[in-house]
């Protein structure tokens, strides 16, 4: 099995989502995952960016969860595991960006 597709499953993306997401027809996904053309790899690095935010993102609100239980007051909490997860949106939707340019230039 190919990384790509490896990676795309992981994600729990289709051939016809990662086809939008990558701006290709789903032949060139499949052709990418068949090994007939190799992927670009900013398509490979863009899905292991978004699996590791979704990872990222699980971790604070496990995070979160443990902070309800806790004495000290929920909404400060609460607001901080906010602005770590904004935080890391960014820090992705930064990388996305550093890829897709650095793949056109």
């Amino acid at each position: 099995m190919s990384e790509l597709r490896e990676l795309r499953e992981e994600a729990g993306f289709t051939q016809s989502w990662a086809a939008v997401l990558f701006g290709v027809s789903k032949d060139i996904i499949y052709n990418w995952e068949d090994g007939r053309t190799p992927p670009p790899q900013y398509a490979i690095n863009c899905l292991r960016v978004m699996i590791q935010k979704d990872r990222k993102i699980d971790d604070m609100r496990l995070q979160l969860l443990a902070m309800q239980s806790e004495e000290t007051p929920l909404m400060k909490k609460v607001e901080n595991a906010k602005n770590q997860i904004d935080q890391c949106i960014q820090l992705i939707d930064n990388h996305i960006n550093k890829i897709t340019h650095a793949d056109s230039i």
